[in-house]
């Protein structure tokens, strides 16, 4: 848990507005975006941690923004859709 709250605050930036408030804006960081989603289309407890992360970081993007040099899709030269990673494998 404590590796995954170090990578999910990589992608959002805090700004300090006061000693104790932050305006917090979402950050690209495309390059680990793509690493989380490759590793997140394989099987086992690592590609299911990557799937979570994906899809916790896609549910803030879609409510807070995203930011305008971020891509939807984490590997767009695919030409599937990214979203095939949470299907289940067989």
């Amino acid at each position: 848990m404590p590796t995954y709250r170090v990578l999910k605050g990589m992608f959002t930036q805090k700004v300090a507005i006061t000693a104790t408030q932050y305006e917090v804006t979402p950050k690209e960081r495309n390059e680990l975006r793509a690493m989380l989603y490759a590793r997140a289309k394989g099987v086992g407890p690592i590609a299911d941690g990557c799937k979570r992360l994906l899809a916790s970081l896609e549910c803030e993007r879609r409510e807070g923004g995203r930011p305008e040099d971020e891509p939807r899709h984490p590997a767009v030269e695919e030409g599937l859709p990214w979203t095939n990673v949470f299907l289940p494998r067989s």
